[in-house]
């Protein structure tokens, strides 16, 4: 039950008139979450919102009601105040805000923690940020009603960057059970000095700037996101900064970049869609390989991506850290950059890049989890290769794996394919490779893994054409040790793997994708 402070008590039975007329119009509760409900910038798709709203389903204490109507906004409670079309929020504590305004929220607070509940807000403003909190040390967070959708937007015209739709200079943090729209078509969708928190709720942002921009940390812990960005979708640009994906669902586009980070990018959970430059082409078929954003409009005025030529999924100044979650990228340049350190130790990844799928500057590091790359340029490009257990399945244009240096793999499963090319190498090291444990099979350009004779995994190698789309598989005794599909033709295949035997002999067959039929190309004894 709500409790009201400061009331007299002939406000008091007047607003639970009021509020008893909206509870009455309110309409049932739909319990799905749907994106793609946002109209796109233009004069001819004007935003609006319903006149009835679900008042807040959790016991929040409320210590103001304020109903926006632009100059017959009322205002049932302390702490805030309203003039020339400037919705003024100066102490702490919670606020229930529904209606519409041609103006902005201004929230002076000057230390302290302010809730805004919002039931059906639409707040439009030309020039200047729809929502503004003005103090550092304010804590500011939206949380939208369930059953309600709720819209900050900036229609300035030209192409200014320093404002934004939403700006704190504070932490700020979204959640709720409802629907957040937040529309920039000159500048950002957030901008935020210090750290940005997304919950839970439902959350659209497209902007023709940044659409989330961060200071310190970005963190998304919940809720469903749909991010679309004409620049770069969501940065974080301090010292020693981390942008991290713990859980929600996300989908996020972006035609320079999805993700970017001046030091740490995290994902330990949740599922992420991250399209950036338009999405990648596959090189083998020509045919594009993009992913349509369920999280921005479909008019045909809305702000729109297209191709980049070096745009990124990911952009680290940092590590780029994957314990967990599952991310599907799809980029027309290169997809994970990262200037230190790539760890994979958990989830499940697909990607696929017109480039470099993984490039490190220094290690790629894989020690768990499942991470498919189909159809890039590149595979992965590294300093230094250590694979220790998870499984990673590459295909590509030219080389799959690249490493300056040294490789080591003392576990898991690596295939790594390239097409028939002159240039192209399955695996390419620059000093030593050592395979000490695990399963590495490579096909295309493997001459100098096939010259390894010191290696302490048995091997067996294949020295003849593969044709593309056939299934591969490795048996001894009616047992496979390996089965994989070869998306492109081939010129020769290795297998190092600690399931061989030294000095036995095996049989390679070749069939048709679905398994159904193969025939024995070749016998060949492991050394």
């Amino acid at each position: 039950m709500l409790r009201i402070k400061k009331f007299n008590a002939v406000l008091f039975v007047l607003l639970l008139s009021v509020l008893a007329v909206f509870l009455a119009a309110c309409s049932e509760a739909d319990e799905s979450v749907v994106l793609s409900t946002i109209e796109p910038i233009s004069d001819d798709h004007p935003v609006t919102v319903p006149t009835s709203h679900s008042e807040p389903q959790q016991e929040y204490r409320i210590d103001t009601y304020i109903i926006l109507n632009n100059e017959d906004t009322t205002i049932n409670g302390d702490g805030a105040s309203f003039n020339n079309n400037v919705l003024s929020i100066t102490s702490k504590g919670s606020y229930f805000i529904k209606g519409n305004l041609n103006g902005t929220i201004e929230v002076k607070c000057k230390k302290g923690d302010v809730r805004l509940f919002l039931s059906g807000v639409s707040v439009e403003c030309e020039k200047s940020s729809a929502l503004f909190c003005s103090s550092s040390k304010c804590r500011l967070s939206l949380t939208t009603v369930e059953n309600t959708v709720n819209y900050f937007l900036r229609r300035a015209e030209g192409d200014s960057k320093e404002h934004s739709a939403v700006f704190s200079k504070g932490n700020l943090s979204v959640e709720g059970d409802g629907s957040l729209a937040i529309i920039c078509s000159s500048g950002n969708g957030i901008s935020c000095l210090r750290s940005v928190t997304f919950k839970s709720g439902s959350t659209d942002i497209q902007s023709s700037g940044y659409a989330v921009r961060a200071h310190n940390n970005l963190k998304i812990s919940g809720g469903t996101l749909g991010i679309s960005s004409k620049t770069t979708a969501v940065f974080v640009g301090g010292d020693h900064s981390t942008l991290s994906l713990e859980g929600g669902k996300t989908n996020i586009s972006g035609i320079e970049c999805c993700l970017k980070s001046s030091f740490d990018v995290t994902v330990s959970g949740g599922k992420h869609e991250l399209i950036s430059g338009g999405g990648s082409t596959d090189e083998i078929t020509g045919q594009k390989q993009t992913l349509q954003s369920h999280a921005v409009s479909q008019g045909d005025d809305k702000i729109k991506t297209g191709p980049a030529g070096n745009s990124k999924a990911i952009d680290a100044n940092g590590s780029i850290l994957l314990s967990g979650g599952n991310i599907y990228a799809n980029s027309s340049a290169d997809a994970f950059c990262a200037s230190d350190v790539i760890a994979i130790s958990g989830g499940a990844h697909s990607i696929r890049a017109d480039g470099t799928a993984l490039l490190s500057e220094k290690t790629l590091s894989i020690s768990g989890g499942e991470t498919e790359i189909d159809f890039c340029g590149k595979g992965i490009e590294t300093e230094t290769l250590i694979f220790s257990s998870g499984k990673l399945r590459i295909s590509a244009k030219h080389n799959a794996a690249g490493i300056e240096k040294n490789m080591f793999q003392s576990g898991g499963t690596l295939v790594a394919l390239s097409s028939d090319s002159e240039i192209s190498s399955a695996v390419d090291f620059g000093k030593s490779c050592s395979i000490s444990g695990g399963t590495l099979f490579a096909a295309g350009g493997t001459k100098k893994l096939r010259e390894l004779d010191d290696s302490a995994t048995p091997s067996v190698s294949l020295k003849r054409k593969l044709s593309g789309g056939s299934l591969l598989t490795i048996v001894r005794d009616n047992t496979t040790i390996l089965g994989t599909l070869v998306p492109f033709n081939c010129n020769d295949a290795v297998l190092f793997s600690d399931l061989l035997t030294s000095k036995a002999s095996y049989k390679i067959y070749a069939g048709t994708a679905t398994g159904d039929e193969s025939v024995l190309v070749a016998t060949v004894t492991a050394k």
